[in-house]
C-alpha cells in the first residue's frame, strides 16, 4: 500500500510532466557536429510525442547538392509553420528566424574531442549508406564536419 508521501510525489511527478510536455511544443536542438543533436532529438521525441524535423534531410539533395537560398529560406518557413516540433540542426543562415519560432532551444555544448570522436565513429558507422537523419543519395562525409565544426580558424 502507497504511502501518503508517495501518493503525493507520483502526483508532483505526473503534473510535472504535464507541464514540461506542454510548455515544450516548438523545441530547438543546435550544437556542434557530433555533439548528440540527433539522438538527443529522437529521445526528446519519443519522451514529449513530439514529431522531429531534421534540418540535414530538408537541407541536402542527394549528392550533398545545396538548395538555392529563396527555396532553402522558404522551406525553413515552411518547416516552422508547425505547430509542434523539434528541430534539429544547424544553419547559421536561419538561426534567427528559428530562435523567433521556438519556445525552447537546447544547445549541446560537448567538448571538442568528444565531437571529433563522434564524427568520426559515425563516419565508420555509416560509410558507402545514408544516415537515417539526412536525405537519401547523401552518404556520410567526416570530412565535411570536421573541417566545418572543429578545426580551429585563423
Amino acid at each position: 500500500m502507497a504511502t501518503n508521501s508517495k501518493v503525493r510525489r507520483r502526483a508532483d511527478a505526473l503534473r510535472a510532466r504535464v507541464c514540461w510536455k506542454e510548455a515544450m511544443q516548438r523545441v530547438l536542438v543546435i550544437g556542434s557536429g557530433g555533439a548528440g543533436k540527433s539522438a538527443f532529438a529522437v529521445r526528446l521525441g519519443r519522451a514529449t510525442g513530439l514529431p522531429v524535423i531534421y534540418l540535414d534531410a530538408a537541407y541536402w539533395k542527394p549528392g550533398w547538392q545545396e538548395p538555392a537560398k529563396a527555396d532553402w529560406a522558404a522551406r525553413v518557413t515552411q518547416l516552422l509553420a508547425g505547430e509542434h516540433w523539434i528541430m534539429d540542426g544547424n544553419y547559421g543562415g536561419t538561426l534567427e528566424q528559428r530562435l523567433a519560432a521556438c519556445d525552447t532551444v537546447v544547445f549541446l555544448d560537448m567538448p571538442r574531442l568528444l565531437c571529433i570522436w563522434r564524427v568520426l565513429k559515425r563516419f565508420v558507422q555509416y560509410r558507402g549508406r545514408t544516415r537515417p537523419d539526412v536525405t537519401a543519395g547523401v552518404q556520410s562525409s567526416v570530412f565535411d564536419n570536421l573541417i566545418v565544426d572543429h578545426l580551429p580558424r585563423r
